[in-house]
């Protein structure tokens, strides 16, 4: 258990307390991890601890009164799967949603070679180190992945996603934001954007579609022979 400190100040200059918290949570015989953060940012790294899962929550909020409505959360079931949420204690219910002047960041050592789902809504989202890929969904976060085997899947509104060191299948979805993808290999890689621009560097797939609507598209790297190649812009260079 942690005690609330000092911290920075947020946009309005108002200071922030500040409660980081260490929890163990028991993972033995898990296959999936599902994190679900609202109220800030999430990262997840593949470590070598078997059976479990360390988890660094760093809450923060304007007064110690609305520090204390902040809760993590974490579910294991009998199928493999382990979920960890955030919620803010509101009228006597807890509730999942995100907060102006309170929030809190999720920092995961998971063991490598479970699946990983991760969402926020403002808060940025990153994964590296793992072995059975990661699926990661943002409103408004950056996304960030390297280091990773197994297919990877993004969902963004707005933001940008870099990735790097991937050796799987993937498939990146985005709104609002550049995306910049270096040394991906794997049976296919699909980036789609509608305000934005894509500079992909490296890529090894035998299909490889880079389309934004409004941004340019540059692939840099050696054209592989038999593989398939869809580069559209409606509105940039190619």
């Amino acid at each position: 258990p942690g005690a609330a400190q000092p911290g920075a100040a947020n946009g309005t200059g108002e200071a922030l307390l500040v409660d980081r918290r260490e929890i163990i949570v028991p993972a033995r015989g898990a296959e999936m991890v599902r994190i679900d953060n609202l109220l800030g940012r999430v990262g997840i790294r593949g470590t070598a601890r078997p059976g479990e899962i360390h988890v660094v929550a760093e809450k923060r909020a304007s007064t110690a009164e609305a520090l204390g409505r902040l809760r993590v959360h974490y579910t294991s079931f009998e199928s493999g799967e382990v979920q960890i949420d955030t919620r803010v204690e509101i009228g006597g219910r807890e509730r999942s949603l995100p907060l102006a002047s309170s929030g809190v960041d999720l920092w995961l050592e998971v063991p490598p070679d479970v699946a990983v789902e991760a969402k926020t809504f403002g808060g940025d989202v990153s994964a590296s180190g793992l072995r059975a890929g990661a699926k990661l969904e943002t409103t408004g976060g950056r996304i960030g992945v390297s280091d990773v085997r197994g297919g990877v899947v993004t969902h963004q509104l707005r933001g940008g996603q870099r990735l790097a060191a991937v050796e799987g299948d993937v498939d990146l979805d985005g709104v609002e934001g550049d995306m910049d993808l270096k040394n991906l290999a794997g049976g296919h890689v699909d980036a789609r954007l509608v305000d934005g621009s894509i500079h992909a560097d490296d890529i090894r797939a035998s299909f490889v579609r880079l389309m934004t609507t409004t941004g340019q598209i540059v692939l840099i790297g050696v054209i592989r022979p038999g593989a398939h190649y869809d580069l559209r812009s409606y509105a940039g260079d190619v």
